[in-house]
């Protein structure tokens, strides 16, 4: 018994050794690759690193789990509530289900680590300079959970990767534009939205389409008589997956 406590005591002693310098290397670890390290550090040949191994050595060496940077979003909740009792009911009333739509933009940081990390409890955890280098991205769906083409927004016109791949995107359902921010603008918004006006003209269609108050999403709604705009200046947060009312 004695001997098995020292083997566990040794592996531990080596593992927190491995966590502590990647912390101080700034680097973000995961439960996988502490599980494969204890494998290539054990002299056991029958050591499985399991789910349950891992628990119980994260409780016994103190091991946390948490972010190494990032901040909290504030979200009024006034605002938020008044869209729900004023707007809501109004979209809910004269759209079904999948004429409900939201589109938003997020980013990808397609070079950045992982923010969260596994660190041994009360030392230092900080993390390294995050690395910005990003695309756009703007992603829709109506409230039935159909999905929007999705508009990809870069920095270059022909990124590198996609040369002599030019029939790739159309392949995949995808949309690419480019500026020097790789962000939206209103330019590119009115684009998006025009071309799928033009699709709304040959079905016959018409829908609510729900908006942050970001300035990239104000276009002239009278050149889209068949979407409803909703959310300008009423909401900072968008929402959708709690849209279950029916009347």
């Amino acid at each position: 018994m004695k001997s098995l406590v020292d083997k566990t005591s040794n592996l531990d002693s080596a593992l927190l050794s491995f966590v502590h310098k990647m912390n101080k290397k700034t680097f973000p670890i995961s439960s996988q690759m502490i599980c494969q390290k204890a494998i290539e550090l054990s002299k056991n040949s029958n050591f499985k690193a399991s789910n349950g191994w891992f628990e119980r050595f994260r409780k016994r060496c103190n091991i946390k789990f948490g972010t190494l940077s990032g901040e909290a979003a504030a979200v009024d909740q006034n605002v938020v509530e008044n869209f729900k009792l004023n707007n809501l009911p109004l979209i809910v009333r004269k759209y079904p289900p999948d004429k409900r739509c939201n589109v938003d933009e997020t980013s990808l940081f397609y070079r950045q680590l992982p923010s969260k990390t596994f660190f041994i409890k009360k030392n230092e955890h900080f993390g390294n300079k995050l690395n910005k280098e990003r695309i756009s991205i703007l992603l829709g769906c109506n409230q039935s959970g159909e999905k929007m083409l999705p508009l990809i927004i870069t920095k270059s016109k022909n990124p590198r990767s996609l040369r002599g791949r030019s029939n790739y995107l159309n392949q995949k359902g995808l949309l690419l534009e480019s500026n020097k921010a790789a962000w939206m603008t209103k330019e590119i918004f009115f684009n998006y939205i025009k071309k799928w006006h033009v699709e709304l003209e040959k079905k016959g269609d018409r829908i609510a389409l729900i908006l942050d108050n970001f300035a990239g999403h104000k276009v002239d709604e009278k050149n889209f008589p068949l979407i409803e705009f909703f959310g300008f200046h009423q909401i900072q947060l968008v929402f959708s997956s709690h849209w279950t009312v029916e009347s």
